[in-house]
C-alpha cells in the first residue's frame, strides 16, 4: 500500500499514518479494531486536532475504519472529520454473495472472503455492528466517502452501506468507477482513473476539514 498512500499524502499535502494492527487468525476480532482505536487517540495525545484527522481504509480496512468510528462515538471521543471507505467489506455475513460475477474482479473471489470471516471472526456473529458496518447504528457518524468499482464483488456492500447511511441521514456520497476493480486506486499515478479518485478524495479531505475547523471556530 505504500504506493496508494504516497500518492494521498503528495496529493493531500497531508501526514498519512498507517497503524500496524494485529492481524488474524492470531489476533482475532476485535483486535485489529482495538488497535486502530488506540491509533487513533494517540494521534489525539500528539496535538493533531479531531477536525483535521480523516480515517481512511480499503476493503478489510473500510470496515476497520466504520467500526473505529463506532467506537469513537461510543466512547464520546471528539470524531475525525470525515471517513474515506474504499471498496469497503461493510458486510460480514455475505449475503451479497454472487450478486456480482465472481470472475470479473481480478483481485478477490467470494472463497477468499469465506476464508477471511472464519479467520476474523472464529465463530463470533458477523451480523454484530462492528464486524458488519452495513447492518449497524450509524448514527451521527461523519461525513462519508465511498469510492467503488463497477466490476469489483464488494459493489454491493458499497450501495449497503451506503443505504444505511442514507437511512440515518448522514452525509454520504458513493461513486462508483467504471469498469473499476477492487481498490484500483493502487494504480494512482499509472491510470486516470485512479489519479480521478485520488483527487476526489483529496477534495472530499479539503471540503470537510475545512467545515469541521470553522465550526470548532464558531
Amino acid at each position: 500500500h505504500r504506493t496508494l498512500t504516497f500518492h494521498l499524502a503528495k496529493t493531500t499535502q497531508a501526514r498519512v499514518y498507517v497503524p500496524d494492527y494485529r492481524l488474524a487468525p492470531e489476533h482475532p476480532f476485535p483486535a485489529g479494531i482495538d488497535d486502530c482505536l488506540l491509533s487513533y487517540q494517540w494521534l489525539l495525545s500528539q496535538g493533531y486536532h479531531s477536525e483535521n484527522i480523516t480515517l481512511a481504509g480499503d476493503s478489510a480496512g473500510a470496515g476497520l475504519v466504520m467500526a473505529t468510528a463506532q467506537r469513537i462515538r461510543e466512547l464520546n471521543i471528539p470524531a475525525a472529520c470525515g471517513l474515506v471507505l474504499i471498496s469497503p467489506w461493510s458486510d460480514l455475513t455475505l449475503t451479497n454473495l454472487g450478486e456480482v460475477n465472481d470472475k470479473l474482479d481480478p483481485l478477490l473471489r467470494w472463497s477468499n472472503l469465506r476464508a477471511g470471516v472464519k479467520a476474523y471472526l472464529q465463530g463470533q456473529d458477523p451480523a454484530q455492528p462492528l464486524a458488519s458496518s452495513a447492518l449497524a447504528n450509524l448514527n451521527q457518524m461523519p461525513p462519508m466517502l465511498i469510492q467503488v468499482g463497477s466490476e469489483e464483488i464488494l459493489l454491493s456492500d458499497a450501495k449497503k452501506l451506503h443505504q444505511q447511511a442514507q437511512k440515518y441521514q448522514n452525509d454520504c456520497t458513493l461513486t462508483v468507477y467504471q469498469d473499476g476493480w477492487h481498490v484500483f486506486q493502487l494504480q494512482a499515478g499509472l491510470l486516470d482513473m485512479s489519479d480521478r479518485a485520488i483527487n476526489e478524495i483529496d477534495a472530499f479531505i479539503s471540503r470537510n476539514m475545512a467545515k469541521a475547523n470553522r465550526l470548532t471556530q464558531q
